[in-house]
């Protein structure tokens, strides 16, 4: 839990957040110590990591954020809402709705808190947000004058003070709800690893793989160190590096050279399973499925499966914090029974027309949907007559007009019966 200081302490504290670019050491090779270090940013620089990530915090920056009202039982879309374009697509003059969705879903991933101060106009209406470094930014527990509490923040990149109502702070698992934990930081071993065992193939691919050879010396001849590293030199020249066999080394004294051509490839090295175990490890580390990054992955029947895991343990999460963050900052005390802000989850599969098509005609015939509000999530405007509720009987038939409907219906059935 965020530290607790008087207003007054926590105001004038010079007291600095915890550094929070965390430092991987991890050791390589058979009881050689090769420390690497990699940072928060560093592990971007691993593949893997980085496509992960990208992944999803596109994945969620796609989602549409928009403001709904429910009255009566009928929910629509609140677009003449002041917060509406706000969210949709002009969070700021600094960036686009998607890039500043992207941004904070990113740093929610590697740090494992993202933060967004909200500007406010001078009836305390959000206009803007501007998007905070969450290294610098600390959350801690304000003890106000009237013994109420309240989470407050500290920024050191700008050096201000900002009350927890007017700041979106949105944090990964953690035990402590005012601070999320890194996943990189809890994984720093294996990301470590990770970025060790990269750095390894590459150095063997910029060697080639291979010895280069073995020069010998007539037991008679007299070769001094010097020489011997000149020697070295020249024939690093022809045989290291990916491009082999560029330079021409001489050699003296009656030295021979005899090339070794070495059968060890990466099917020899057990290196190769050992990025696979890494590789599958950090996709869990971040509930990924293979499938998402174009890598094979028999977990899952076909496309739609994998999409659903990936919708339901990655997006759905993420999508049902930020809403909760936003509907406590951002909506009037007066709205907040009544108005409500989603991450359209179906917009995913709003290339698969047909199957939306499909979704929507089952949802109109069984009277769970209305027309204008299948509309609505197509962005379309309403058409008249589009709100009433229908079922499917013979044909399609409103469910306000229902009692006549059965009125009708059992009064042909009586004059077929006074026929017979």
């Amino acid at each position: 839990m965020a530290k607790k200081k008087n207003f007054i302490q926590r105001l004038f504290s010079t007291d600095k957040p915890v550094e929070s670019r965390t430092f991987i050491n991890a050791g390589v090779g058979g009881g050689v110590n090769s420390p690497l270090q990699v940072d928060t940013q560093g592990a971007l620089k691993i593949d893997i990591v980085y496509a992960v990530i990208k992944v999803i915090s596109e994945g969620f920056a796609s989602l549409p954020t928009k403001i709904y009202s429910k009255k009566n039982g009928l929910v629509k879309v609140e677009k003449l809402h002041d917060q509406y374009d706000l969210l949709k697509s002009n969070p700021s003059k600094l960036y686009t709705s998607f890039s500043f969705k992207r941004s904070l879903a990113v740093n929610y991933l590697i740090y494992g808190n993202s933060y967004a101060k909200i500007i406010r106009d001078r009836n305390g209406r959000p206009i803007s947000y501007r998007i905070l470094d969450p290294r610098d930014t600390m959350p801690f527990l304000v003890e106000l004058p009237d013994g109420t509490e309240e989470i407050w923040f500290k920024s050191w990149e700008k050096d201000y003070i900002t009350k927890g109502s007017d700041m979106i702070a949105w944090c990964d698992l953690s035990t402590d709800p005012t601070m999320g934990v890194s996943r990189i930081t809890q994984h720093a071993e294996l990301l470590g690893m990770s970025k060790a065992s990269l750095d390894f193939r590459n150095k063997l691919y910029a060697n080639g793989l291979k010895i280069s050879g073995v020069v010998s010396y007539p037991t008679e001849a007299a070769v001094s160190n010097d020489q011997l590293r000149e020697l070295r030199a020249s024939f690093q020249g022809i045989y290291g590096g990916v491009q082999e066999g560029t330079k021409v080394a001489f050699l003296n004294n009656g030295a021979k050279f005899e090339p070794i051509k070495s059968s060890m490839n990466f099917a020899d090295v057990q290196h190769i399973e050992s990025e696979r175990f890494t590789r599958e490890s950090i996709l869990s580390i971040f509930l990924t499925p293979q499938g998402k990054l174009g890598m094979g992955d028999s977990k899952y029947n076909n496309l739609e499966a994998m999409q659903t895991d990936f919708d339901r343990n990655v997006l759905m999460p993420m999508c049902i914090s930020f809403e909760q963050e936003l509907n406590r900052k951002i909506l009037r005390d007066s709205e907040k029974r009544t108005h409500y802000v989603k991450c359209e989850m179906d917009a995913l599969s709003r290339a698969d027309m047909s199957t939306r098509s499909e979704y929507f005609e089952r949802a109109i015939n069984s009277g769970q949907m209305t027309i204008n509000e299948t509309r609505a999530y197509q962005d379309l405007a309403p058409v008249e007559g589009g709100d009433k509720t229908l079922i499917m009987v013979n044909n399609l038939f409103p469910l306000d007009k229902m009692d006549e409907f059965v009125k009708s219906m059992t009064n042909n059935n009586n004059n077929n019966t006074n026929e017979k």
